[in-house]
C-alpha cells in the first residue's frame, strides 16, 4: 500500500478557504511589492492582525454615519450651484490674473 500525499493550492482572498490549509504565502508584501511571506495558519501573530483588522473596520463603520451627513451637505452646497444642461460659465477675473501673472514670470 502506498501513502498518497495530496497538496492543494488555492488562490482566494476568501480567509474562509484557510480551513482547508496548513500555511498561507501573502503575495505583493513591502514597499516595492516584490516580498512575499510564507507562514503556517492559526499563529498567534495571525490571529493578532485578524484582530487588528477587525478592529479598524470597526472604527470606519463606526463613522458612516458621520460620512453620510457630510455626503449630504456636500450634495446640497451643489445643488445650489449645479446647474444640468446650463451654460459654461467663466473663470472668476482673479484666476485670469493669476494665470497671466505667471506667463509674464
Amino acid at each position: 500500500m502506498t501513502n498518497v500525499v495530496v497538496a492543494l493550492i488555492t488562490i482566494s482572498t476568501r480567509a474562509s478557504l484557510k480551513k482547508y490549509h496548513t500555511y498561507n504565502l501573502a503575495l505583493g508584501m513591502g514597499e516595492q511589492g516584490d516580498e512575499w511571506v510564507f507562514e503556517r495558519i492559526g499563529t498567534e501573530r495571525e490571529k493578532m492582525h485578524v484582530e487588528k483588522e477587525i478592529h479598524d473596520i470597526r472604527e470606519r463603520l463606526a463613522k458612516v454615519d458621520e460620512w453620510t451627513k457630510r455626503r449630504a451637505e456636500i450634495d446640497a452646497e451643489l445643488a445650489k450651484v449645479w446647474i444640468e444642461g446650463g451654460e459654461v460659465l467663466d473663470a472668476p477675473a482673479y484666476t485670469k490674473e493669476n494665470k497671466e501673472e505667471k506667463l509674464v514670470a
